[in-house]
């Protein structure tokens, strides 16, 4: 049976062992495997993990008192490491163009980082750093020329490809996502669309990011379609089939219209099954077509602030009628005596 002050020590070993995976990553825990062939070897790393002395295999992580800090803030709320490993990221792109300022970017790092989110905005400036920008810009310059917004449109997946992770359009709001699966890419970070080909909502490894970067680059100088936008050369790859692209069917992913069952009155079971919602011009114009576009505290706004209201408005009211994103209050949701999650 283990001594106490063996059990203390594998309990110091095994918060060095996580703050160096937290830190270095899993290749720094394989090199530790590797070195640790034989009774000898974990005897030997056991005695380290209390001595003054610094062991090669954990990196020079010791005397016992660093030890014994690096254990505890891997677990502590204040450990800088530990919030990186359990805050997820997102980032969305744009970029300003001329004086068109836009308040949806900041509704979307708001209501982000309300449910727990840890938010980026990336712009032309991070396109530009990846080594495939010039090619990349060669060939959209050459379609739309003028079309500042189109050509963005391209550059954001190269910005993307410089840190890789997930990444929504700034009109697309969180309703009912799951953290914990944001902290991991789903699909092994293979390139994911979450609203099928139209790229609202993605999540993928930089590699992937690059290739489908590629992919779409070398689509739109031989495709036949009249419109040539990366959401359509998306599409037509999609349609060829062969390219490893992961769309996921909008249902119980992202919503394409905003969930009102009345004027002012959330669809609460609808809401809860979708991760996010897509506050795009098409769903406001449905929502006017619907007659539930809250026109009251709209219309006195400038046309620009108007669909961030909307949003604004939508979330809000998700909030205080459904209570929101469930798993921000670390519960399943519960409409009408039903459990949705």
């Amino acid at each position: 049976m283990a001594s106490a002050r063996q059990k203390k020590s594998l309990s110091v070993l095994l918060g060095a062992i996580a703050v160096i995976f937290l830190s270095q990553g899993p290749s720094a825990i394989d090199r530790i495997a590797r070195d640790l062939t034989t009774q000898a070897d974990l005897d030997r790393l056991l005695k380290d993990a209390t001595s003054d002395t610094h062991t090669s295999l954990l990196g020079g992580l010791s005397p016992q008192a660093d030890l014994d800090r690096l254990a505890q803030g891997a677990t502590s709320g204040n450990n800088t490491l530990g919030d990186e490993a359990t805050t997820p990221l997102i980032y969305t792109f744009f970029n300003q163009i001329g004086n068109d300022k836009d308040p949806m970017v900041d509704t979307w790092k708001r209501e982000w980082e309300k449910i727990g989110f840890k938010t980026k905005v990336l712009t032309l400036e991070d396109a530009v750093k990846h080594p495939y920008f010039e090619t990349m810009k060669k060939a959209v310059e050459k379609v739309f020329g003028g079309d500042e917004y189109n050509r963005l449109c391209f550059y954001r997946y190269l910005a993307m490809a410089n840190v890789g992770g997930i990444m929504s359009d700034y009109d697309t709001f969180p309703t009912n996502f799951p953290l914990d699966q944001a902290l991991e890419l789903p699909n092994g970070g293979a390139f994911t669309s979450f609203q099928a080909h139209v790229p609202s909502l993605i999540s993928a490894s930089a590699e992937e990011w690059e290739r489908v970067a590629i992919l779409i680059t070398e689509q739109i100088q031989k495709t036949k379609m009249g419109i040539k936008s990366d959401m359509m050369m998306l599409k037509e790859l999609g349609d060829e089939g062969g390219y490893n692209l992961i769309f996921m069917v909008p249902a119980y992913n992202v919503q394409t219209f905003l969930p009102y069952k009345d004027k002012g009155v959330v669809n609460c079971r609808e809401a809860a099954h979708y991760r996010a919602v897509h506050v795009s011009h098409y769903a406001v114009g449905a929502l006017k077509k619907s007659g539930f576009y809250p026109t009251g505290e709209v219309k006195e706004l400038d046309q620009k602030a108007r669909r961030p209201k909307v949003a604004e408005i939508f979330l809000r009211e998700w909030e205080e009628q459904c209570g929101g994103n469930s798993y921000l209050k670390g519960k399943a949701m519960i409409v009408n005596n039903d459990r949705i999650n």
